[in-house]
């Protein structure tokens, strides 16, 4: 009767610690997939002008510099743009990166390398807003794509932009369901 016990307990000790990686693996998932979410929400958020930031002013007049004129547009674009147009998958600036070892998950203008870690520093100023100098070889490039500043102009305030926070303070009752029900998709063997 002994033999059979300490057998029964070995079994039990295997199903327990397959369970466990069962558990991991789906609660790594489950994290990854909202991850992934919030990247491509926060992505189109910015490219479609949705998140609410503070738009740019559009106050140009005439550009003085003939190569401006086809080029520029009447309309004001979405505040921001540049730092999540990119040509390849990872290099639009926002990104995310998954750690399934400590079950977590990084999206943001993350520092991964590369020559767009300049995004990040922008986006790092944008959260709070900050005043951008103007020396004249800034308001001469103002000038000739039509941005006319006084000559008592020294310096442009530049609102406060959070665009990582606004996509977290939208989601923050969104993503701790989506991850429960992903894991419990996961542990049910369905795909998610």
């Amino acid at each position: 009767m002994l033999e059979i016990a300490v057998k029964g307990g070995a079994d039990l000790k295997k199903w327990a610690d397959t369970e466990i990686r069962r558990i991991d693996k789906a609660m790594s998932a489950a994290l990854k997939v909202e991850g992934y979410r919030l990247f491509k929400e926060s992505n189109t958020g910015v490219m479609q002008n949705k998140l609410a930031l503070t738009p740019l002013t559009n106050y140009m007049n005439a550009p003085q510099d003939k190569r401006f004129k086809k080029s520029r547009a009447k309309k004001a674009r979405a505040p921001l743009l540049p730092l999540v147009q990119g040509r390849q998958y990872g290099k639009s600036g926002i990104s995310y990166k998954a750690f399934t070892a400590d079950q977590k998950v990084l999206v943001g203008f993350l520092r991964l390398g590369g020559r767009d870690s300049w995004k990040a520093d922008v986006a790092a100023k944008s959260v709070g807003g900050y005043r951008w100098p103007i020396t004249e070889s800034r308001r001469s490039g103002l000038h000739k794509v039509g941005i006319h500043l006084r000559k008592t102009t020294s310096s442009i305030q530049v609102p406060s932009r959070d665009i990582m926070g606004t996509v977290l303070n939208r989601n923050k009752n969104i993503s701790p369901k989506n991850i429960e029900n992903n894991f419990e998709r996961k542990m049910r063997g369905e795909r998610i």
